[in-house]
């Protein structure tokens, strides 16, 4: 369950962790500088986009060590809060799937699993590409 103190962008934070380092198993460090840098095209404050960040990957390294069978119920509980919340339109969605896959693509390979990842996203959000 995520804390109820995060926000919609603790929730983009937690999607594009999961999909970093649970698709591949890894999390390069060309990923998580392209995480922080498009996680921060969202929040526009480095500092908050550091404080989110934080909070999001303790929160996760603290779930993954307790449930990492559940990691996809967790990717898919913040994708439902995302489009629940009302807030992004179909043109924001796209956006964050669109910046999935550049962290997919930053370590020049984007695997049969993070593409599936990214379909099953768009199916949770109903967006036709």
């Amino acid at each position: 369950m995520i804390p109820k103190k995060f926000n919609h962008f603790h929730q983009i934070s937690i999607l594009f962790q999961i999909f970093a380092f649970k698709t591949d198993g890894e999390l390069s460090d060309t990923e998580r500088e392209t995480l922080f840098l498009l996680l921060n095209q969202w929040i526009d404050d480095p500092d908050e986009t550091k404080n989110i960040y934080v909070e999001s990957a303790n929160f996760l390294s603290e779930y993954n060590n307790k449930h990492p069978e559940k990691m996809l119920d967790l990717f898919t509980e913040s994708a439902n809060k995302i489009y629940e919340s009302g807030i992004f339109t179909e043109a924001h969605l796209k956006a964050i799937i669109l910046d999935i896959k550049t962290i997919g693509e930053s370590d020049n390979k984007l695997i049969e699993m993070e593409k599936n990842v990214i379909m099953y996203l768009s199916e949770i959000w109903q967006i036709k590409w």
